[in-house]
């Protein structure tokens, strides 16, 4: 078991023997000394099942964020994580491109998302037009504060960080994106359900006239030149659970030598 697997399984047996599974960034910086664990901050954010211990995922538990330096295990590992829904044969799409200059010069999120804006992948997929204007924003840090439910669990968010890669926006529907390298299986959902209440907060409490609120995760495989796009929304905004697949498309890059 890595040491970052050691650390959450400590914390959690700690939070079950007392009966209280809310815990500090305190107790995880001395519980990641006492291991070995040398990126205390890195303890908590759990990106996909498979970073969760398997006594977590025995008795359905997943770490969530609460803001401040606290954070909680909550029941229901299928609601926290959503399973990449497979791609159907008329969802694949062979595209020819001209790689550009500065394509493979790094693997990281923005990068990724530049890629699919400079190659019109983005256009086709949100808008099905490659032409398509829009207004981009680049990626962001900020803080804010919700209240929203895990099923029948209440969860107070307050003053919690949030990083979004990338937000479009065109005829008054705002689209937020989430990117990684690799064909992962699965995602944790508070990646994209967190930025989706932060707009909707900007629509309700600064009364920005956000029509409509949707969440794109992104998947590269760069050795074989395959992205996959998935779209989603959440049906009932103040509950997570409630994530909706809207669309997804496969695009296969077939390199256009001159």
């Amino acid at each position: 078991m890595s040491n970052k697997k050691q650390v959450l399984l400590k914390l959690f047996e700690e939070c079950v023997a007392k009966n209280d599974f809310r815990f500090h960034n305190t107790r995880v910086k001395q519980v990641s000394e006492e291991i070995g664990f040398g990126n205390p901050f890195d303890a908590t954010k759990i990106d996909h099942l498979s970073g969760l211990p398997d006594e977590l995922l025995a008795q359905d538990y997943f770490v969530i964020h609460l803001g401040k330096g606290w954070h909680e295990f909550v029941k229901g590992v299928d609601v926290g994580y959503h399973v990449f829904e497979p791609i159907t044969p008329d969802e694949h799409i062979e595209k020819t491109y001209s790689p550009s200059l500065l394509n493979h010069v790094d693997t990281s999120e923005s990068t990724v998302l530049s890629f699919i804006n400079n190659q019109t992948i983005l256009q086709d997929f949100l808008y099905d037009d490659p032409n398509a204007s829009f207004n981009r924003y680049g990626s962001r840090r900020t803080k804010f504060s919700c209240d929203y439910w895990i099923n029948q669990t209440a969860i107070n968010l307050e003053n919690q960080q949030i990083e979004i890669d990338l937000t479009v926006e065109r005829d008054r529907i705002v689209t937020i994106f989430e990117a990684k390298n690799g064909f992962v299986p699965n995602f944790a959902v508070y990646q994209l359900y967190l930025p989706f209440r932060y707009y909707l907060n900007l629509r309700d409490f600064q009364h920005i006239p956000i029509q409509q609120v949707n969440c794109c995760y992104v998947l590269r495989d760069i050795s074989a030149n395959d992205l996959r796009l998935y779209q989603y929304t959440f049906t009932e905004p103040t509950q997570l659970a409630s994530i909706q697949l809207q669309k997804k498309r496969e695009y296969h890059l077939l390199r256009n030598n001159p």
